[in-house]
């Protein structure tokens, strides 16, 4: 082999690793911490407009003590749902401790400038989902 060839032979290999690791979902969106397991995370809608994607639902703490606050929701935001392009994250943090049992409403967002693809509007993504939910505390 050239010795071209077997610069571009491990060029491509590179940039298919990159690739791939770029799509693992495995990675927080946003904050670090330890999640809640106790608490249940529910959608329970999703909107577009043409300046932002919305998801709301609610978290509910099944467990058998309080969540103290503050406390963060986030997730990811995808293209589709086939949940394999991330098209942003949002968190939102929570400043209302829910005690065992309690429920309590949720919404997170992103517009066009928080994208992770340039040159993209909210707009162009109509058919968004939301998936990669956590609770967590810092």
């Amino acid at each position: 082999m050239s010795k071209h060839l077997n610069i571009i032979i491990k060029l491509s290999a590179i940039l298919i690793l990159i690739l791939l690791s770029s799509s693992c979902d495995s990675a927080p969106p946003l904050g670090s911490g330890d999640d809640i397991s106790s608490a249940d995370i529910e959608i329970s809608g999703l909107t577009a407009t043409d300046s932002k994607l919305q998801a709301v639902g609610t978290v509910s703490n099944m467990g058998t003590s309080t969540i103290t606050q503050p406390w963060y929701i986030e997730g990811k935001f995808y293209a589709d749902n086939t949940h394999t392009t991330v098209i942003g994250a949002a968190q939102v943090r929570q400043t209302i401790p829910i005690s065992p049992g309690e429920t309590i409403n949720w919404e997170l967002s992103i517009g066009s400038s928080d994208l992770t693809i340039s040159g993209k509007q909210v707009s162009d993504y109509p058919n968004f989902s939301v998936s990669s939910l956590r609770v967590y505390k810092e």
